[in-house]
């Protein structure tokens, strides 16, 4: 095989795999809104900062609430809805505690612990 050839089959390997594979290539966007949300059914109002699976919640008081995805995800399809689910480690004020965040193509999203749930009905996937 000529040098040529070889550069010309390695450059067309590397596009294939590049245009394959877009997502892995570029960085997580941050998301920012203000919205709704539930701690144990008690309504309040959430600055909201999504980057990719990690969610951070600032609530009224200057108390912020950090959710970091720990591990893989799984992706399921129910009934024409995207669903995902990854453990997550649900840092508090004064505390954090393991839990499961779900979230949905529609439906929003749910994080829940022993005795802790936390619902953003307006944060789908």
């Amino acid at each position: 095989m000529s040098l040529n050839t070889a550069r010309t089959l390695s450059a067309a390997l590397l596009t294939t795999v590049m245009s394959g594979m877009p997502a892995l290539c570029q960085e997580a966007t941050t998301e920012k809104s203000r919205t709704p949300c539930f701690f144990n059914q008690k309504e309040e109002t959430c600055d909201i900062r999504l980057k990719g699976d990690d969610i951070e919640l600032r609530l009224e008081g200057n108390r912020t609430v950090e959710i970091n995805r720990r591990g893989r995800c799984t992706n399921r399809l129910e009934n024409s809805v995207t669903i995902r689910s990854c453990n997550v480690r649900i840092g508090l004020p004064n505390d954090f505690v393991y839990g499961l965040i779900v979230r949905r193509s529609t439906g929003g999203t749910v994080i829940t612990s022993p005795q802790l749930e936390i619902k953003l009905p307006q944060i789908g996937l």
